[in-house]
């Protein structure tokens, strides 16, 4: 029996073998030659191959390290290769000025001495290659074979050096086309792990010979000569061969044997395993150790049947010298803290005593001590572990981690390799929570054949953790007095729903506690713990409360939020009193955060909610998993309630959050399992410390509770978000510039003010509050770094810190084109844009005339739709005012029947009224109505309404008789009765006691009351676009002199 390398070349003659062989694989390897009687190597294995045919051809081996050897002298007399010396690289005198600081003069200098012998050998190298590389071209009277080594050990070297890369590269490819054209030549180049690319043979053909690891035949033939020639008996050779063959080489198969025989003459499987006899009182001790732990019967029941299989596998192995083909092999299921390391520890122990294993010893591999950037090395990383451990067990925690990075399949493909070539003389055990380990097994089907015994570790219940901790005090010279059972298998049951608890880690900590209460106490009973010395079931974290407090005063919207100090304060109190009573914490009730977008719901969750509710004890940490609508449901059905378990279970014990919640579809299939999943894990017992935050619209998440009552038992608390103010928005926007060096022009933060409640009554429910301001923000920063970069010639200092008004208006255009195409400058300041004061008494038919010269009706387009709403002149420069709400979700603005365009001016969505802006050409026949006070007008007082029901082009307003009903003087609005209908929304309501509006229609249109807008708040809106009566807001009619214009 012959290697197939040597069968192989047997096969092939010096004249008709392809030039150029391209050898990978098993090269250092030895070769058994039934011709020689012996092992050579590769190289003396060709070389005798070679002398066989042509005994006169010359065998030249370039070694890894730059010599050239071959017989005495054979070079000498051909043609030297010529070539211009290379001038080495200089050395800096001073190395440590091109190294990192953090190196020492001394690495410096070794570092520098190393690169300079790395340089100088692959020089030396390089030349002998190209000194070979001439001998094919040069006539010659002997066939000439060529063995190289190191070629690829050599490129990774002048990787780092483009020149020398490219000068190698080049050298091996003329070699190459040399040998190719030579007659009677070979080239064998040694690439034992395949890292000579195609690319530097794809232009010439060779042949790739991947030399395999011996067969167990071969071994076997091997073995019976050795045995043969140093008198060895062997035991089995065909199940010693077959032992031997998985170690990858022959060379280390004879070494093994040869180590053996030193000790004894006969071998057997037994012997080359280094079994010792079953030590049954050992075993009976191991057996008392592992009954000792608490729980885990099962994992007691299965190690308790070892003896049996130990004695069936020693008889198959001394008498009938077969190797079990049954792996041991086995994968420890279960969360931390379930006692798998401790029960691998005392297994490997047994294991050994048994005479199943030659060692007792754990080698505990960690996964991420394998993880390389590089190729192949974590491949050498594990193969190097699992040797450590070879003939014992071998403990890998936490193995999912072997997969998640670039090279798993290296680490992966070396451990199932190791698994099958080591299943009869190490245990591997793979360790860690059950559903990572089923994925990891997932990833390759090798695994689940190598590992095929799993054992379950279950989560200790609360008798077994009392009981851990019990033995845990009764170590440490303690005794638990009988008082101390009820709280603490309370407190117990109530840290068990701790996501990161750790069953008997877990334990250690609260044992870890109880000591550190008692050790604090003076009075305490010497080694004799009390019921005082068991800590409370809720702990309190201050400085995240204070936190959470700090980050709700900041907060610029929280005159916005009327329930969230209700809802903390509610919560504290309730904590309190479970902890006076030392009772298990409550629920974590979900909880739902209503309101439009960018209003801060999210921020609120998660700086201040979440952070202050563990701060007082309700959960057991401050984390927040944010998740969206697409994270809960998935196009496959069957993986709809893996996906929502799963984020309960990364999340238990945090917080939860499902944004956007209202846009689940409930109308399919998936988005109805996804809430049923979602309602099954909300009021699983075990997510009762993870809280849950349903976040979107009021209505939207009310509509989803409603459709599924299962919801509302534990989402039975919300907190209302509203849009934030112009001034919030401002602040927020203010002080965003200000943290980015920045600051705002007072035309800037003019412009917002007006510019935001017309957005937000435009948009509707879906204006996107702080999202909409930063936005404007980010566009209007860039507008202003644009014009600062490119200023006019004949500008002057720029200031590039300044974000101005100009710069705003621009960003609205490129951000809400539709709100920009509703704006329209105010008129300029002047006596035409100032309101007419009252006229003093009138006739109801001269009120109604004046009603009809100055009341509009106003048409606003929507997306699909258009509406009709009123408004009134009040200045004749073209300022007319209405409702603000008539104005929501407006695209468009046309007041009457020749649908002239009109422009939104201001809006104040507190109030409801808003301003807007006709050409002075447009109203040139309608007169303004004069402005009066609305506060000392008393119930019944008659007043005319007007506007317009139902319009259609070219009808006059609708002028009705109403009564004041209710008017109290602190309330920004009264409220009349009578007939408004739908469209009179924005009409004037004119006193004709004072001859001049007092108010306007706001609410209750259709109702027998309506909702009434002071006067008063229409001339404060026009007071801030400049548009005031000084005269008049000083007391002339109707006003408070103290308190000016309400």
């Amino acid at each position: 029996m012959v290697s197939r390398a040597h069968r192989f070349l047997r096969g092939r003659t010096l004249s008709t073998a392809e030039p150029v062989w391209h050898l990978t694989g098993n090269t250092d390897d030895i070769f058994f030659h039934d011709a020689y009687l012996g092992c050579l190597s590769l190289t003396d294995t060709i070389l005798h191959w070679t002398l066989e045919q042509d005994p006169e051809a010359l065998v030249v081996v370039l070694t890894a390290e730059g010599e050239l050897i071959s017989e005495a002298n054979a070079l000498t007399d051909l043609p030297h290769y010529r070539r211009e010396p290379r001038a080495p690289r200089r050395i800096p005198a001073n190395a440590s000025e091109d190294v990192p600081a953090s190196q020492s003069p001394d690495q410096t200098a070794e570092s520098a001495a190393e690169n300079l012998h790395s340089r100088t050998g692959s020089r030396r190298y390089a030349d002998q290659l190209a000194l070979l590389s001439s001998v094919f071209t040069r006539p010659r009277s002997r066939n000439i074979i060529a063995i190289i080594f190191g070629l690829p050990e050599q490129f990774e070297r002048a990787a780092s050096e483009k020149e020398e890369s490219f000068e190698l590269r080049k050298t091996v490819r003329a070699l190459v086309q040399h040998v190719q054209e030579s007659i009677g030549s070979l080239l064998f180049l040694v690439d034992p792990r395949t890292e000579l690319g195609a690319r530097l043979l794809q232009s010439h053909s060779s042949i790739t010979i991947d030399i395999p690891t011996p067969a167990a035949e071969e071994i076997e033939v091997a073995l019976a000569r050795v045995s043969l020639r140093h008198n060895i008996t062997m035991r089995h050779t065909k199940s010693i061969a077959s032992y031997l063959a998985t170690n990858g080489n022959l060379q280390s198969a004879l070494r093994r044997i040869a180590s053996l025989a030193r000790g004894t003459r006969n071998i057997g499987v037994d012997t080359l395993l280094h079994l010792s006899e079953p030590d049954e009182a050992h075993v009976t001790s191991i057996f008392q150790e592992l009954d000792s732990l608490v729980g885990l019967e099962n994992i007691k029941s299965y190690f308790h049947k070892l003896p049996n299989i130990a004695q069936r596998r020693h008889i198959e192995l001394r008498e009938h010298g077969r190797l079990p083909e049954a792996t041991m092999h086995m994968v420890f299921k279960g969360s931390a803290g379930t006692g798998k390391t401790s029960v691998a520890r005392i297994v490997a122990r047994l294991f050994h005593a048994l005479g199943i294993l030659p060692k007792d010893e754990v080698i505990e591999i960690l996964p991420t001590a394998l993880i390389s950037k590089h190729a192949n090395e974590t491949a050498e990383r594990m193969q190097s572990s699992l040797m450590r451990g070879c003939g014992g067990v071998i403990f890998i925690d936490e193995a999912h981690q072997l997969i998640g990075n670039i090279y798993s399949g290296e680490s992966i493909k070396t451990l199932v390799t190791f698994a099958e070539n080591h299943r009869n003389d190490t245990v591997i055990i793979l360790a860690g929570y059950t559903e990572r380990i089923d994925a990891l097994m997932r990833v390759d089907e090798g695994l689940k054949r190598r590992f095929p015994i799993s054992l379950i570790f279950h989560d200790y219940d609360s008798e077994e953790l009392y009981q851990i901790v019990h033995d845990m005090a009764r170590a440490d010279g303690f005794t638990m007095s009988a008082g101390t059972h009820a709280p603490l298998m309370q407190l117990l049951e109530d840290s068990l729903l701790d996501t990161d608890f750790g069953n008997a880690g877990g334990a250690r900590n609260i044992w870890q506690q109880i000591r550190s209460i008692h050790d604090s106490r003076h009075n305490a009973a010497p080694n004799i713990i009390g019921t005082t010395d068991i800590p409370t079931t809720i702990t309190i974290d201050n400085t995240r409360m204070v936190q959470a407090k700090k980050a709700l005063t900041g907060y610029a919207g929280l005159k916005e939020l009327k329930d969230l100090r209700k809802f903390i304060e509610a919560k504290q109190a309730l904590l309190a009193s479970y902890q006076k009573r030392n009772r298990p914490r409550p629920w974590a009730d979900g909880l739902c955060l209503v309101g439009p977008p960018g209003t801060g719901k999210t921020f609120i969750a998660k700086k201040v909610i979440v952070p202050y509710l563990y701060g007082i004890g309700l959960i057991d940490r401050p984390t927040v998993k944010l998740v969206t609508i697409d994270d809960l449901q998935t196009s496959y059905g069957s993986h709809a309630t893996e996906g929502v378990r799963n984020l309960f279970h990364e999340t238990r014990g945090g917080a939860l959050v499902i944004e956007k919640v209202g846009s689940l579809p409930t109308d399919n299939i998936y988005g109805t399992e996804a809430i049923r999943i979602l309602a099954a894990e909300a009021t699983n017992p075990e997510n009762r410390r993870t809280l849950i935050i349903l976040e979107g619209h009021g209505k939207e998440i009310d509509d989803l509770i409603f459709r599924h009552p299962e919801l509302e038992s534990r989402f039975n608390q919300k907190i209302t978000f509203e849009h934030m103010s112009a001034k919030s928005l401002l602040k927020i926007v203010r002080t965003r510039a200000q943290e980015e060096g920045y600051r705002l022009s007072e035309d800037f933060e003019q412009h917002l003010l007006t510019i935001v409640p017309v957005a937000r009554e435009v948009a509707g429910q879906n204006f996107g509050n702080i999202r909409w301001s930063m936005d404007m923000y980010e566009q209007a920063k860039e507008n202003m770094i644009v014009r600062t970069s490119y200023p006019p010639e004949s500008a002057s200092l720029v200031d590039d810190t300044c974000l101005t008004g100009q710069d705003l208006v621009t960003a609205l255009r490129s951000e809400d084109p539709k709100l920009s195409r509703l704006l329209g400058p105010a008129p300029s300041v002047s006596p035409k844009t100032a309101p007419l004061a009252p006229l003093g008494a009138m006739t109801y038919s001269e009120c109604r005339t004046r009603l009809q010269n100055a009341v509009l009706p106003i048409v606003v387009t929507r997306e699909d739709y258009h509406d009709i709403g009123t408004g009134f002149l009040v200045a004749a420069s073209g300022l007319v005012a209405t409702a603000a709400h008539v104005l929501q979700d407006a695209v468009r603005v046309t007041i009457g029947s020749e649908g002239v365009e009109a422009k939104v001016v201001a809006v104040d969505e507190e109030t409801d009224t808003a301003l807007l802006h006709l050409p002075a050409d447009a109203v040139s026949e309608h007169e303004p109505l004069p402005l009066g006070q609305s506060r000392d007008v008393c119930a019944p007082s008659e007043l005319l309404a007007a506007g317009y029901q139902n319009w259609r082009p070219g009808e006059d307003p609708y002028i009705v008789q109403v009564q004041v009903s209710r008017n109290m003087r602190k309330n920004p609005s009264f409220e009349v009765g009578g007939d408004l209908d739908r469209g009179t929304s924005g009409g004037p309501l004119i006193d004709p006691s004072q001859g001049a509006v007092i108010g306007l229609v706001s609410g209750g249109v259709g109702s027998t009351i309506k909702e009434i807008v002071r006067i008063e708040q229409l001339r404060r809106l026009l007071e801030e676009q400049g548009h005031g009566n000084k005269r008049h807001e000083h007391g002339v009619v109707g006003t408070d002199p103290e308190r000016g214009v309400q």
